[in-house]
């Protein structure tokens, strides 16, 4: 006969009506509330779904009354209690026998897991606040689920003991002098400024503290002192703050010379010229470090080579440094040591220097170049004992008599000659050295009158010039960066290099564009007439700023005083164009600077390189706030909001033409000079109305009222803090985090964006920033070898992630990743902000990480066991649009199953489509969503995987497992398996243990036979159609299933309805299944034989199959747990079968199948 059919009996109507029922649907239904109400516990929300019915049954429910005492402090118990509803306080005896609430715990709130983990007396008492009902987990129960190993608990101070504080004072009195001082002091506390509502705290503050008098020489606070109990507040007298820094130094001398004290690291608030206020080399600030974003370098020139103390107006010192007496080589090689001493307790990373600055000329050329080799073997090794680098160098073409009228547009053919020369020295030495830039300085480049110069003769020169440096640095492969700094005025009339846009306008005359950047310095900007960031605007506009010589001048003097940087203002305008950009390397912050002839103590050199640092530094801070609260970027968007039209952006794309443009400006009223809208400051911060509107003639108004209005305003916010928050959801190393914990963590996460070419991380370094790409595409290099590369795109939801380890430890950087796409963004997470907003789920990701280092499983299974968890927010997800059909695998009565293929991993899927119309006809709505369930709640490899659902406007589909080895049943007549005890005792193994799993989370299957055990591509059993499974805690009325599989207990309640469904039943539909493997036929094969297993008299053949689950006179016991007989039934299989997996964790290593 053909293959049986399947069929539900009395899925709604056929239910026995009685007490029994009904008891049986009531606790079906509170096992199926408890599992959802576990969904909604941000504690259990860290668990697999497909734990959760595991959880729910071993919870007891239990009920308390308004001032239960739950659970004592000091008491031992065994309990772990999590409230459903209702809410409780928790109490903490003091030592004076007082009690004092410390919180108030609501429905989702847990408490007692000491009691699970520690076996440690109570901390708290808990009372209830209202009626309760909670459920209760047993610390038995708990272990032997293994929670212990998967969830993590914080020690909470609400119920964790605490440290014990040192006791308070008895309060001072206090005048209204002394008052107003403590208001003053707190209020101007940078930190405390943060804290809402200070100033009403302010008294009550006040009222509780006390005078202490201190002698002088006593540390009132030790550095690294971890009993800080106190916070202070100067009445009278002084303090000093001092702060140690592994940067700083405390020998007293400099190059020989006495100083008075060494540099330190000591903040704002400090009064002391030779400490830094602002900068902290090491912080990191919107994801890198403040040396990455400052790349501070000191100029030889000014600092070393003797121009200490000059003019343009006087060439004499007016102080001479011991290592400035003469011109020999051998004080030349006395200041590289010098210099390398000032890098180092100046605690600069970079350098820069002329070749005329660090050698002697000498009596010729040779002379020279022979320096510069001794000088830069020095230099060198100076480098490699102190770790600082060289930022650029250059040659100087503008001092020697020979450079009269310029080098490389000189009228002198051996001017010219004689700068090629100084360029292919310099242009080695820098290579040797490793200078990540090189510049070149037009100093005389230029003309005094037109009269006697060819001028376009004169700039084909230059640029033949430059181009013969290219070619020889590629020559020679020096990777470095070419850059041009603009000069004006300075020292000729009309230079050829007068400001950026005459530089970048040259450079793509020539062709140059793609070889040279530029190196602005903003004192020639202002000599130039422009304001001091606007070069540095424009030059980053164009993508052609390379690095900076940061310095300020006096634009009225006219003339180039390079004096250092000092005004915050145009430090945060400068600092935000290269923060704009991602930065400034491989150039820096040049200080090309000098003292002026009134500072003639030593110590001024590190003063003023420190106030020029602190002024940078500050000014990065502020360019980083201004970006971080979008500030800026609203007010951009709002001003260029009319160019988000279709027109305008036709007009971009160069493909508007006039006459559109004038029928639109004929209908379109008369651009107005002053804003269109009124009133939202008032609005914006509930302040009083600024000014009165005045309506002069007719008009009419949109109007929108205030609660919109901000809530419109403050939900763009919002939804870009749930966009940062989606990204964290595709970070694995995060899962244990839950929704409002990576809500709270995106508010600290900051966008930046990369461009080609740039290096993300570098392969050796020291870690300290995570990185989520959500657009763009980077190569990651190993050992300088491609291993991979990464593509991240918001159109198809793919991002991704690397660096994640940073965020536990300082691990050194395992790979270089470096940008190929034109662009690259990024959210930037750095330690400092995650370990603050969740320092103690860092246990969590660390136990994550040691899985990871010691999963004993490939790459590829260890893929497979994370997309088991089906549906989790961070399974590796699959599209719809990334699958291709690959063919048809069978139709049924209400669907259909298809192949489908992932068109970049390869992998099969099979497809299964359910049509809506069918749905809604047959009422299947909850049939369907039971399964979709059922599915989400397992993972096992005896039971088909659900990988991802999708809808269409006409089915709803289901992704699972391709099973491509085909039916049991049908590979049984083929294969001629009949009858072979072997093969029904490993496939009903393995059918038993996919009921075992279903079982545990009480699920019963309700439809076991042949014809739904599919293989695997391994001949690896898989359990398929959860369409009749079903949650249930006792029993269940519903007869469905396939009658030829039908238990006798199901056959002899559809005579009299007198026996319930159970997990029982489906061991004889394992008989069953077994049987019909040995007999070649069905259990009940026809009408007569359901008759006849539906008497009482019926005897089933004494065959010793049916002892591997038990019977006892024709009849299922019923009363005996399946996981009781599971001992017998393995007992059995192993006397005659193949080793058959003990658990799904060893099932990854089972062994072939007898086939």
């Amino acid at each position: 006969m053909g293959p049986p059919e399947e069929i539900t009996i009395g899925a709604v109507t056929q239910k026995r009506k009685g007490k029994d029922s009904k008891k049986a649907e009531l606790a079906n239904k509170d096992y199926q509330d408890r599992i959802e109400f576990l969904l909604t516990v941000p504690l259990f929300q860290r668990l697999p779904k497909d734990e959760h019915p595991v959880v729910a049954s071993m919870c007891e429910g239990c009920k308390f009354k308004r001032n239960d005492q739950i659970i004592k402090q000091g008491a031992r118990g065994e309990e772990f209690f999590v409230i459903r509803r209702g809410q409780a306080e928790v109490f903490v005896k003091k030592t004076n026998g007082q009690k004092e609430r410390i919180a108030t715990l609501k429905a989702g709130d847990h408490f007692g897991e000491g009691a699970l983990l520690r076996d440690e007396p109570r901390a708290a008492t808990v009372v209830a606040l209202s009626d309760m009902h909670t459920l209760k987990i047993k610390r038995t129960d708990f272990q032997a689920l293994g929670l212990h190993q998967k969830l993590k608990f914080g020690r909470r101070a609400a119920v964790s003991s605490g440290k014990k504080f040192s006791k308070a004072k008895e309060p001072a009195p206090k005048t209204p002098e002394d008052m107003k001082l403590i208001t003053q002091a707190i209020m101007s506390n940078e930190n405390l400024s943060v804290i809402g509502n200070l100033a009403e705290k302010i008294p009550a503050l006040a009222e509780v503290m006390w005078k202490e008098y201190v002698k002088a020489g006593r540390h009132v606070i030790t550095e690294g002192d971890v009993q800080a109990d106190f916070f202070y507040i100067v009445h009278e007298g002084k303090c000093e703050i001092v702060i140690k820094d592994k940067d700083s130094w405390d020998d007293r001398k400099f190059g020989g010379q006495k100083i008075v004290m060494g540099v330190y690291r000591r903040g704002p608030e400090s009064t002391n010229p030779l400490a830094f206020k602002y900068y902290q080399p090491d912080e990191l600030v919107m994801g890198k470090k403040m040396r990455d974003w400052c790349r501070f370098a000191v100029s030889w020139w000014h600092t070393f080579n003797g121009q200490m103390g000059t003019d343009p107006f006087s060439n004499v010192k007016t102080h001479v440094r011991p290592w400035d007496v003469d011109s020999s080589l051998e004080t030349f090689l006395t200041r590289v040591d010098v210099a390398f001493e000032f890098f180092t307790k100046l605690g600069v990373d970079y350098y820069c220097f002329h070749d005329v600055d660090v050698a002697p000329q000498g009596q010729s050329l040779q002379e020279f170049q022979a320096n510069l080799d001794t000088i830069s073997e020095k230099l060198l090794q100076k480098q490699k004992e102190t770790g600082v680098k060289l930022l650029w160098a250059t040659q100087n073409l503008f001092s020697h008599p020979r450079y009269k009228d310029g080098a490389a547009t000189a009228p002198s053919f051996d001017a010219f000659a004689y700068g090629c020369a100084q360029t292919r020295k310099m242009l080695e030495v820098g290579k040797k050295l490793g200078g990540e830039t090189h510049v070149f300085w037009g100093g005389r480049e230029g003309f005094a009158t037109a009269l006697n110069t060819k001028v376009k003769t004169e700039l084909d020169h230059m640029a033949s010039f430059l181009k013969m440096a290219v070619d020889y640095k590629k020559k020679i492969g020096f990777e470095a960066q070419f850059a041009i700094e603009p000069k004006a005025r300075e020292p000729t009339a009309h230079q050829y290099d007068y400001d950026a846009q005459t530089v970048i306008g040259f450079l793509y005359q020539h062709g140059l564009e793609k070889d040279f950047k530029v190196n602005i310095e903003p004192n020639h900007t202002t000599l130039a007439g422009h304001d001091y960031e606007h070069d540095l605007r424009m030059a980053s506009a164009l993508g052609m700023l390379g690095s900076v010589d940061c310095n300020a001048g006096q634009p009225y003097l006219g003339w180039d005083t390079d004096e250092f940087p000092s005004d915050p203002r145009k430090a945060l305008l400068s600092m935000l164009i290269i923060v704009q950009q991602g930065g400034i390397a491989p150039g820096g912050n040049n200080f090309d600077c000098k003292l002026r002839r009134e500072s003639t103590d030593i110590e001024d050199m590190f003063i003023a390189h420190i106030g020029g640092m602190d002024c940078l530094a500050r000014g990065l801070l502020g360019a980083c706030k201004l970006l971080q609260e979008n500030l800026l970027q609203k007010a951009l968007d709002t001003r260029y909001l009319s160019w988000s039209s279709p027109l305008a952006k036709k007009v971009e794309e160069g493909k508007a033409t006039l006459e559109e443009l004038e029928a639109y400006a004929l209908k379109t009223p008369e651009p107005g000079t002053a804003s269109q809208s009124f009133g939202e400051l008032a609005l914006l911060y509930c302040a009083p109305r600024a000014a009165s509107v005045k309506a002069t003639t007719n008009a009419v108004l949109w109007v929108l009222d205030r609660a919109h209005f901000k809530e419109i305003l403050l939900r763009a916010s919002a939804k870009k803090l749930e966009e940062y928050r989606g990204y964290l959801d595709a970070v694995p190393l995060l899962s244990a985090l839950l929704k409002e914990e990576r809500l709270e963590l995106a508010q600290a996460l900051v966008e930046m964006h990369f461009y080609e070419g740039e290096q993300i991380i570098t392969q050796g370094e020291t870690g300290a920033t995570f990185y989520i790409m959500f657009s763009g595409t980077v190569n990651v290099y190993k050992d300088d070898m491609r291993i991979t590369t990464l593509e991240a795109s918001m159109a198809r939801h793919t991002t991704q992630y690397f660096g994640e380890f940073a965020l536990l430890e300082d691990e050194k950087r395992a790979a270089t990743v470096k940008v190929t796409s034109a662009s690259a963004r990024c959210l930037v997470l750095d330690r400092d902000a995650f370990q603050a907003l969740l320092g103690p789920l860092k246990e969590i990701i660390e136990s994550q990480k040691c899985r990871r280092q010691t999963d004993r499983f490939s790459q590829h299974e260890e893929m497979e066991a994370q997309r088991g968890v089906a549906l989790s927010p961070d399974r590796v997800k699959i599209y719809k649009q990334d699958l291709v059909h690959v063919g048809l695998l069978g139709v049924g009565g209400f669907s259909k199953v298809e192949l489908w293929q992932h068109t970049e991993t390869g992998a099969t899927y099979a497809l299964k489509s359910i049509d809506k119309g069918v749905i809604m006809k047959y009422r299947m709505q909850e049939t369907v969503y039971s399964e979709k369930k059922v599915m989400m709640m397992t993972r096992s490899p005896f039971l088909i995987r659900l990988v991802e659902c999708f809808t269409s406007d006409d089915c709803l589909e289901i992704l699972m497992e391709a099973a491509l080895g085909g039916e049991l049943l049908v590979t049984y007549s083929r294969k001629g398996f009949w009858g072979s005890m072997d093969h029904a005792r490993y496939y009903v193994a393995g059918a038993s243990f996919a009921l075992e799993h279903l079982h545990e989370r009480r699920i019963v299957y309700r439809d076991l036979k042949p014809e739904n055990v599919l293989l695997d591509r391994r001949g690896f059993l898989k359990l398929t159609d959860m369409g009749l499974a079903k949650l249930v805690i006792g029993k269940t009325y519903t007869t469905c299933g396939t009658p030829e599989y039908f238990a006798p207990e199901v056959i002899a309640w559809l005579a009299c309805r007198h026996v319930s469904a159970c997990p029982g039943m489906e061991k004889r539909a394992a008989n069953d299944a077994h049987d019909a493997c040995l007999r070649a036929r069905p259990g009940a094969n026809d009408a007569r034989d359901v008759r006849r297993a539906g008497s009482k008299n019926f005897i089933f053949p004494p065959d010793e199959t049916f002892f591997l689950f038990g019977h006892e006179n024709g009849v299922c016991r019923l009363a005996m747990e399946w996981r009781n007989e599971r001992p017998m039934m393995l007992m059995m299989l192993a006397s005659r079968a193949r080793p058959v997996a003990n658990d799904a964790h060893d099932a990854r290593r089972r062994p072939g199948s007898p086939a």
